[in-house]
């Protein structure tokens, strides 16, 4: 993640003039209580806002605040346009937690959620004035807790001014070959050094292995062919 990114530079061509810091993405939201997380499609941002609310769920990160992970097209669809915390409590129902609404508004009054917000980009216009509202009014009602909210980076009309913004990067050939290595090692280590060794000489691929999801995919093939299309 580029920490401290400014809206305008959040793309991938213009990757080349940003020169922010990279940091781990647990610590740019360990740092930022309202973070827009910004990147491409397959760049990983919901795999990131799975990874907090386990890790927080675990007690491995932020462990005094409980994790809420929300798709906001959801919520934008849900029927009769509910306010988050309706909405929030409504879930919280559905586990069976007695007298959700009020622990709910007790939960963000005290600053103990880690309310992890996807996929603003995915909401339709008809209703984003609603959803960003929300969002607005979350954020004033909650203001201890954590907000981390992600949007494609392409979608800049609905960036948060009042939020920092940090870019999801794509991934070096250190973190290539890591992903790799993880994926096969459950194989052997032949077939990952195997797949490395392709992705070097194969342009295409390894320009395709830089995005997380396509490297996914691109494991996939090699694993099914032990090859890699020209």
């Amino acid at each position: 993640i580029l920490r401290g990114t400014k809206l305008e530079t959040c793309d991938r061509s213009n990757l080349g003039r940003i020169t922010q810091e990279r940091v781990p993405g647990h610590i740019a939201v360990e740092q930022h209580a309202r973070l827009m997380l910004v990147g491409n499609s397959g760049a990983g941002k919901t795999k990131f806002l799975h990874y907090l609310a386990t890790q927080c769920a675990e007690g491995k990160f932020q462990p005094h605040r409980i994790p809420i992970l929300i798709q906001l097209r959801h919520f934008a669809n849900a029927t009769e346009q509910p306010e988050f915390l309706a909405y929030i409590a409504q879930s919280f129902q559905t586990f069976g937690v007695e007298n959700a609404d009020t622990k709910v508004a007790e939960l963000l009054d005290r600053g103990e959620a880690l309310l992890l917000l996807d996929g603003l980009d995915e909401v339709c216009d008809r209703h984003l004035a609603h959803v960003l509202n929300q969002i607005h009014d979350l954020s004033d009602r909650a203001a201890s807790s954590w907000i981390v909210v992600t949007c494609h980076t392409g979608a800049r009309d609905r960036f948060l001014a009042a939020f920092t913004a940090a870019e999801v990067v794509d991934f070096k050939a250190s973190d290539i070959a890591k992903f790799v290595h993880g994926w096969f090692k459950s194989e052997n280590l032949a077939k990952a050094q195997r797949f490395v060794q392709l992705l070097e000489s194969n342009k295409p691929a390894r320009r395709l292995s830089t995005n997380p999801l396509m490297l996914k995919l691109l494991c996939q093939v090699f694993q099914e062919n032990v090859t890699l299309p020209t």
